[in-house]
């Protein structure tokens, strides 16, 4: 977990960057299964355009201060 998702969701929740929504139940519900806290994070058309790569079709982490996580 990156430190800028550490510091929004605490010690015992992990995020979860998705936009299928099928795939962000199916972490989730694994999540409660073993007793894995996520909360699911928006991934909207204008964080795509901050995340394009150079080097590839995404980095991971955003361009600016506003997207660490």
């Amino acid at each position: 977990m990156t430190g800028a998702c550490w510091a929004a969701l605490g010690d015992n929740t992990a995020g979860i960057f998705s936009n299928n929504d099928e795939l962000a139940k199916e972490i989730n519900d694994i999540g409660e299964t073993v007793s894995e806290n996520f909360w699911r994070l928006p991934v909207t058309a204008e964080h795509f355009d901050l995340m394009k790569g150079d080097h590839s079709d995404l980095c991971n982490v955003g361009k600016g201060k506003v997207m660490g996580a």
